[in-house]
């Protein structure tokens, strides 16, 4: 396979393609942010998008209980999603990481930095089977 001449080696080639997508036994929830996939989380159990945004609500209310303003917020968390964004890793990172920067994504959108639905940056959540509720 010949690497394109931007890729200066094959390491760097695949630090880029590191995100995969995680599946679970109920599908996944993927983050975004400036047209690339920073973060795939898999579903089921008690891993479920319910559960995602209400520990996302926690930890904004507990940032406001403990001093901090939304500005700082604000800052913490963009700061945190752009670092995972442009860092160029050697290694996967682990699974702590992963629902960290997906915590970072969901409290940026529960602030109203990020759009859930932004063509850009948000969420898409893909699940196994279509939920009959809906389809009626």
């Amino acid at each position: 396979m010949e690497i394109s001449s931007k890729f200066d080696s094959l390491e760097n080639f695949l630090c880029i393609i590191y995100i995969m997508i995680a599946q679970g036994i109920d599908g996944s929830i993927n983050g975004y942010y400036k047209n690339k996939l920073i973060v795939s989380r898999p579903l089921g159990g008690i891993r479920s998008v319910e559960n995602y945004i209400k520990d996302a609500d926690a930890a904004v209310l507990e940032g406001l209980r403990t001093g901090w303003n939304i500005k700082r917020l604000i800052k913490l968390n963009l700061n945190h999603v752009k670092l995972w964004r442009y860092k160029n890793l050697k290694n996967t990172p682990r699974e702590d990481d992963k629902d960290c920067l997906l915590l970072s994504l969901l409290m940026l959108i529960k602030l109203k930095v990020i759009d859930i639905d932004g063509d850009r940056e948000g969420l898409l959540i893909m699940p196994l089977r279509k939920n009959r509720s809906l389809c009626r």
